[in-house]
């Protein structure tokens, strides 16, 4: 009971400006003493497309910033963070290509495979490079021939045997674990994570703010500023029916809660219908979500959060009851169409104000928010007729090639992530002419 009291405000001081300022003054600090330069640890895999792009755009960091970068080569998933690797793997080249064409970076090959013979080469190339720093356009080499196919140069090759290799891949692997992180294309830089391409301005804006800009303190990947500003406010087939946009969600995702936020911004601006279609939280469905994941979100959570305007951080956990009753309220919502002002409501409550939705008057304050009236809606709580319904959404989702929220599907395009609400937004904006032709 204790735990559950205390975990929204514990919550809220992870997530405070002045906890943040305090680990950043003290990572500076530190480096200072032990007279260390700004050093960025990357680390990277052959098999993912993210870590070609991330190294690719790492060169042109290098130039812009006084920094100094360290690479680290993985080789295998840690297999308690992904639930459907095979999927992940998959969604990744398509993602990653789109990302590619955003950002005008070298696509990675959709079909490509590495032969055991290419994978060893590459390896050994790599291996080479260990414990030596600033040499990202060395790095870049390697991985452009791992990803769009060129063959291996003809030259001898370390002598490395199987052991020192798969010594080194376990070492870089165990301290990546170690520091508290578990997906490839990552970045360490004063006891904060950045990933991929997608989190990198959250870093040029730190380094700018350290004043380590080489030039005039720019942010160049921010991937949502990208996106054009329409004047379009009209169906570009006026006798197609407009298309919805439909959104994957749990309740109990943090990105689920940014997403909708920002895809209820995203619809509203566009005049599009949006559809919400619920499941279960992962840990509901018998997967696995080790703590250390959960830490890597919710960090992440709020620096999204705090990147776009949305409240969060403090965090009352709707694990178990609180879901079944979301769930439950939301089917009597809908029936009144103010389903999505419910959600909006309730993903507020659990991650902004700390409200436990266990909690009768917390529920009956989420439902008058919503313009509902209570006296009915508690009526549906113990209603069980949304485990359905959930269940064919999740098999949906599953058909798409995903496994996790938040999900987005426009017409025939699918895209998971509320990171990539600017690829939705390029979609609806193709629909899009200008009226005044």
């Amino acid at each position: 009971m204790l735990v559950r009291i205390l975990q929204p405000y514990v919550a809220c001081l992870l997530a405070s400006d002045l906890l943040l300022r305090l680990r950043r003054a003290k990572a500076e600090l530190f480096r200072k003493v032990s007279q260390q330069p700004h050093e960025v640890s990357v680390f990277i895999s052959l098999d993912d497309p993210y870590s070609f792009l991330l190294v690719q755009v790492l060169t042109n960091m290098q130039t812009r910033f006084d920094i100094s970068i360290r690479f680290y080569l993985i080789s295998h998933l840690q297999k308690e963070m992904f639930p459907d690797p095979e999927k992940w793997r998959k969604h990744s080249v398509i993602d990653a290509c789109r990302l590619a064409a955003q950002h005008k970076l070298i696509a990675p090959s959709k079909d490509k495979l590495l032969s055991n013979e290419e994978r060893a080469a590459f390896t050994s190339q790599i291996l080479e490079l260990h414990g030596t720093v600033n040499n990202t356009s060395d790095y870049l080499k390697i991985l452009s021939k791992a990803w769009v196919k060129q063959k291996v140069q003809e030259r001898k090759l370390p002598q490395l045997d199987i052991v020192s290799v798969s010594q080194q891949l376990a070492e870089n692997e165990q301290k990546l674990k170690k520091m508290g992180h578990y997906l490839p294309a990552s970045m360490h830089y004063g006891g904060e994570w950045y990933w991929g391409v997608d989190r990198l301005s959250h870093l040029e804006k730190r380094l700018n703010a350290l004043g380590l800009s080489k030039g005039i303190n720019t942010v160049l990947y921010d991937t949502q500023e990208l996106i054009s500003k329409p004047v379009f406010t009209q169906s570009a087939n006026k006798e197609e029916k407009q298309k919805s946009l439909e959104m994957f969600y749990s309740a109990r995702s943090p990105y689920s809660y940014l997403g909708l936020e920002r895809a209820a911004a995203l619809c509203e601006k566009y005049h599009v219908n949006l559809v919400i279609k619920p499941v279960l939280p992962m840990v509901m469905r018998g997967m696995l979500v080790p703590h250390r994941k959960k830490m890597v979100i919710f960090h992440d959570t709020v620096r999204e959060a705090k990147k776009y305007n949305i409240p969060y951080g403090f965090v009352a956990d709707p694990l178990g009851k609180p879901i079944e009753h979301c769930y439950a309220l939301f089917i009597h919502a809908r029936h009144h169409g103010k389903e999505l002002a419910f959600l909006l409501n309730f993903g507020r409550a659990v991650n902004a104000e700390g409200r436990h939705a266990d909690q009768l008057d917390t529920l009956k304050d989420i439902i008058e928010r919503s313009g509902l009236d209570w006296e009915k809606a508690r009526l549906e709580l113990e209603n069980t007729t949304w485990r359905e319904e959930l269940d064919q959404n999740y098999n949906e989702l599953s058909s798409f090639g995903f496994w996790g929220v938040p999900c987005f599907k426009y017409g025939s395009e699918f895209t998971w992530g509320q990171d990539r609400l600017w690829f939705i937004e390029q979609l609806i904006q193709d629909d899009l002419v200008d009226p005044r032709n």
